[in-house]
């Protein structure tokens, strides 16, 4: 191969070049400008290599004197160092060399360039082969070396490191698009912590480290950018009918996007470059330039003018009237399973609305066909269309769909029966039991809860630990005769009414036969007891008393037996005369002398006979508690110490008298299981000693038996026998016989007392209530009551056609006659409800 020789090449070109160059010998050199460039949008210091420029309208006859630099064609490529010689010495500069770029550059056309121009094409031909040419300012020496090794240079003709601002836009969002476009030739120098590309997002610049030729091409193509955003202006849809996150999301669906996604970086292995890509597969990018107004129901877009007609074109097909009509339809339990069903059949979307508000670690409570809609951060929408939004806490399903849609669902709802699930509140109006106990009772039925107590502290008081299982049944009514049916309850409830003896339920719709029923066994009409009590105290009382008192005067001795017969005077003494005691019962006999009275005798007997008959009378209803009081008062009073002396006051009444208490129950042989508690009690005295409670007597009778209906039983008797001798007398003597009973006063107390207890009850069961007319007959007639007959008032007739009036009753009277059907002739006897004393001993025939 034979090479040329940097001075063969310098001597061709001479030859081609010497008549421009003696042209030109006599002329002046044009005036070199350098312009001052430092960015794209304001006047900097160009970088480039000098440009001739005019300042007159003459540029172009001046641009064509410019001297320019012809290169054959050659047979043979030309060594890359040759070609740095060669412009070396051409332009009169220093060029160093670092390392050895190896390499041929084949021109096969012939080729002129300015002279100016030399370093670019240089630059060219040393790209090919990952080198470059940069200018040191502080020596003037040109440099040739590896793309690597380029250090940032800010200050010389062909700088390596620049500043360039990018209005308006985030330069940060460039950056990962001018790597790309650089390609791979683009590297970062040894060891560098980052790459040739910086931004700056603060101060809105990017900063530039790269070979000339590369920092061109990044600000011409910023610079077209820049130009891009400044052709595009922001504008302001409003919307009628969607919703602006929905028309978003439907305008991105429909031109093929995502409105959630965004253009980012997809990061290969640590240490590689990053590459443009974006979240999903479409070529749109509307997502990324529309946003949402805050203020009102609009949407805000960045675009040209092309590109807002585009928009605005979307938006007309979406932002249309909503033909699907919403309707809540009642599913109950079931309501997934029918969505899932009505989805198979095609009428659209199922989205799930769950409760999870009882687990702290749930994402969210929105699920789309059975998903969790939060799931990795992520929010999954239907695809439009029908779409069933399913609340399974409440059983509801709201259908978005056509009318023709609708009546299918509704067809499904209707075949599924889900309406039976339905919760409903009836009221149920009480004619026989209490609303409250009635509700209590239901409520332990619902909950499985015994109710045996108020207190909250009792075992199942609180809570539904006895709760019977829930009942959810998919589909279908409970039935038949029998209440066999479980509640829930936390759906099933049941409250009283007092004010108007109701129980307000509410339930599911096939429930409320079964509730009803309870209700009619629980609201039973109870049969009343009619009790009759006798309560007979007998008592027999005898008291005998026999005293003698003896006053011996015997000069100056004395004898005195007794103080109960006679008394001495206030102011006499021992030895005095004695009175006689006036007032003493039974007969009284003394021998008197003028200083003494010998003897007093005093004989008295009392015979008390007491009967007392107390017969109470209840009607009170099965299982139910009565209690009948008489009572006589008696007031006390009560004496307090004080300073002043005693003083007496009122301290209330003391209580004697007749107390029946008496709770039935029938049994369904008609026996009678009773518990009673009687109490008779009187006054044994008028009034007590010293202010106190007068004494009384109290019998109290208490227990449980088991009669017959309509039979009289003693329930119980107290039978008291009380004989008491009391003898007063003086020692010794008054055991001397006949002549001891001087010396002594004899009383003897004999009392007998019985108690009886008489009960009759009887079962009250007719349904007209004419037993109960009956029974109370005889105690109206005792009390001498009036007759209840009502009193009838006169009406005034007005006797105007008196007689046609007539005539046309009577024949309709005939008329109705003639048509009710023969009537059988009554018995002779009629029964009659009027009681009849029949004589047990009468021969009945």
């Amino acid at each position: 191969m034979i090479r040329l020789t940097a001075l063969a090449l310098v001597c061709c070109m001479t030859l081609s070049t010497g008549a421009v160059i003696a042209q030109d010998a006599g002329n002046e050199e044009p005036e070199i400008e350098p312009v001052m460039d430092w960015g794209v949008d304001r006047p900097t210091r160009q970088n480039n290599p000098p440009i001739i420029k005019r300042n007159d309208s003459s540029d172009r006859q001046d641009t064509r004197k410019e001297p320019t630099v012809s290169f054959g064609a050659f047979s043979e490529p030309i060594e890359l160092t040759t070609l740095i010689e060669y412009v070396g010495s051409s332009l009169d500069i220093n060029i160093i060399v670092k390392g050895a770029p190896t390499g041929e550059v084949t021109f096969h056309a012939p080729v002129e360039i300015p002279k100016s121009q030399l370093i670019e094409l240089l630059d060219a031909m040393l790209e090919q082969y990952s080198f470059t040419i940069s200018h040191e300012p502080t020596s003037d020496f040109w440099i040739v070396q590896p793309v690597a090794d380029v250090r940032p240079n800010m200050g010389s003709e062909r700088p390596s490191t620049q500043i360039i601002p990018t209005p308006n836009i985030k330069p940060s969002l460039m950056v990962p698009a001018l790597s790309a476009s650089l390609g791979s030739g683009l590297s970062a120098a040894p060891n560098a912590k980052s790459g040739p590309i910086q931004a700056i997002d603060e101060l809105g610049v990017i900063i530039i480290n790269a070979p000339p030729r590369d920092i061109s091409r990044i600000k011409a193509l910023i610079a077209q950018l820049i130009q891009i955003d400044d052709d595009q202006r922001y504008i302001r849809f409003e919307l009628d009918h969607l919703a602006a996150p929905a028309a978003l999301e439907r305008a991105v669906g429909l031109v093929g996007g995502n409105s959630s996604g965004q253009n980012r970086v997809v990061q290969s292995q640590p240490g590689a470059q990053g590459t443009v890509g974006l979240s999903n597969a479409s070529l749109s990018n509307m997502a990324d330039r529309i946003t949402i107004d805050p203020q009102g129901n609009a949407l805000i877009f960045k675009g040209t003018e092309a590109e807002i007609a585009r928009v605005e074109e979307v938006l007309e097909v979406i932002d249309v009237p909503n033909t699907l009509e919403p309707k809540n339809y009642f599913a109950g339990s079931s309501a997934a399973q029918i969505a899932d069903i009505a989805k198979s059949r095609g009428l659209g979307e199922v989205i799930q609305i769950t409760d999870d508000s009882n687990n702290p670690f749930a994402q969210g409570n929105i699920r789309l066909n059975n998903q969790n809609a939060f799931q990795n951060q992520t929010s999954n929408t239907s695809s439009g269309g029908p779409v069933m939004v399913v609340d399974t806490t409440r059983g509801n399903i709201v259908y978005y769909g056509t009318p023709a849609q609708q009546q299918q669902l509704a067809d499904l709802m209707k075949e599924l029966g889900t309406e039976d699930e339905r919760v409903v509140i009836k009221e149920y109006v009480l004619n026989h039991s209490d609303a409250e106990i009635v509700a209590e009772l239901m409520t332990a039925i619902i909950t499985g809860q015994q109710q045996t107590g108020e207190s909250d502290f009792l075992p199942g008081s609180s809570g539904r630990n006895n709760a019977v299982s829930e009942f959810r049944p998919a589909f279908g009514a409970s039935g038949g005769s029998d209440v066999t049916a479980a509640f829930d309850p936390d759906i099933v409830a049941v409250i009283a009414d007092p004010d108007n003896n109701q129980v307000v339920v509410r339930a599911p719709i096939k429930q409320q036969d079964d509730l009803a029923k309870l209700i009619t066994r629980l609201d039973r009409r109870k049969p009343q007891v009619y009790l009759q009590a006798m309560i007979v105290s007998v008592s027999d009382t005898e008291n005998f008393s026999l005293a003698f008192e003896s006053q011996i005067n015997a000069g100056q001795f004395g004898l005195n037996t007794g103080n109960t017969l006679s008394s001495l005077p206030d102011t006499s003494t021992f030895g005095d005369l004695r009175n006689v005691n006036p007032g003493l019962a039974g007969l009284t006999a003394a021998v008197i002398m003028t200083d003494q009275i010998p003897i007093i005798i005093n004989a008295s007997q009392t015979d008390t006979d007491v009967r007392i008959l107390s017969t109470p009378q209840l009607l009170v209803n099965d299982n139910q508690e009565a209690e009948i009081v008489s009572l006589s008062e008696q007031p006390f009073q009560e004496i307090s110490l004080s300073d002043g002396g005693n003083v007496s006051a009122f301290a209330g009444f003391a209580e004697a008298g007749t107390t029946l208490r008496v709770t039935p129950s029938i049994s369904d042989g008609g026996y009678l299981r009773l518990e009673y508690y009687v109490e008779l009690s009187n006054f044994t005295a008028t009034q007590g000693q010293d202010g106190s409670p007068p004494p009384r007597d109290r019998n109290t009778v208490q227990g449980a038996l088991s009669v017959p209906s309509d039979a009289t039983i003693v329930i119980g008797g107290i039978t008291v026998d009380n004989v008491r001798d009391t003898v007063v007398k003086v020692p010794l003597l008054g055991d001397i016989p006949l002549v001891g009973e001087l010396f002594k006063n004899t009383s003897k107390i004999n009392t007998q007392s019985k108690l009886y207890v008489f009960l009759t009850p009887r079962i009250m069961t007719d349904p007209n209530f004419l037993d109960l007319k009956l029974m109370s007959e005889g105690p109206y007639a005792e009390m001498e009551l009036d007759p209840r007959v009502p009193d009838l008032e006169s009406v005034s007739i007005n006797a105007s056609n008196k007689g046609r009036a007539k005539q046309e009753t009577d024949d309709a009277f005939e008329l109705e006659r003639q048509s009710l059907p023969p009537q059988p002739e009554p018995d002779a006897f009629e029964p009659s409800l009027t009681p009849v004393l029949i004589d047990p001993n009468e021969d009945m025939d």
